[in-house]
């Protein structure tokens, strides 16, 4: 079996998972390439989180989906959404892995429930050293923070592109689309050599988060 470490990783990555809105791995799982790409798909976890899945039916795996086109560019999608006991080990487990394989740029992608409430019609956008968020912004999720955090403490260069979500509630819910689109389109701005499949992403839909975050 493929383990996490003998994946190798291009120099530049965008990097979506299960935040609240399920928003950002839907973004990532929908961009497309316009050159050659592979595609490694790795288990990730034994926890009860919630997932992304083609249709209605409940996936049955949490998966780390990792596509690099011309290596040159490596599509992450974390595929779960993680409870705050595996948010570390998980960071961890990542900026280990984006350090070891020279990743020069990080770009993260993420819904996040932000408070006090921002606009809901941008992309608010930070990284090592700026911040276009208001400055009494606090983005309430537990693993986007460890992973930023990790990431200064190794000085890996990255950006963080956050929308306002908005809990998965229901499927396919008209709040986590836009989200998911949103944040689709402006991945596809990060990166020559690809394009966000809108059609795609509308056919993965979110499994309820039913833990109080």
């Amino acid at each position: 079996m493929t383990s996490l470490h003998s994946v190798a990783l291009a120099p530049e990555v965008i990097f979506g998972y299960g935040d609240i809105s399920h928003a950002g791995s839907r973004a990532v799982l929908s961009l497309v390439s316009e050159g050659s790409a592979s595609t490694t798909t790795l288990p990730l976890l034994n926890t009860s989180p919630t997932y992304i899945t083609k249709g209605h039916a409940p996936s049955t795996e949490q998966t780390l989906k990792v596509t690099t086109i011309a290596d040159k560019l490596s599509l992450i999608s974390l595929n779960t959404h993680l409870s705050d006991d595996v948010c570390a080990s998980v960071a961890q487990s990542l900026v280990s892995l984006f350090v070891a394989q020279h990743v020069r740029k990080l770009h993260i992608v993420a819904a996040a429930r932000i408070t006090p409430a921002v606009s809901s019609d941008k992309v608010w956008r930070f990284d090592n050293t700026h911040s276009d968020l208001p400055p009494e912004a606090s983005l309430n999720d537990t693993f986007l923070w460890t992973l930023v955090h990790l990431a200064r403490l190794q000085s890996l260069q990255f950006s963080c592109s956050v929308v306002q979500g908005t809990k998965a509630s229901t499927l396919g819910g008209d709040r986590t689309l836009e989200a998911a689109e949103r944040l689709g389109n402006h991945a596809a701005t990060l990166a020559p050599g690809i394009r966000f499949n809108s059609e795609h992403m509308r056919g993965l839909h979110a499994i309820p988060i039913k833990e109080t975050i």
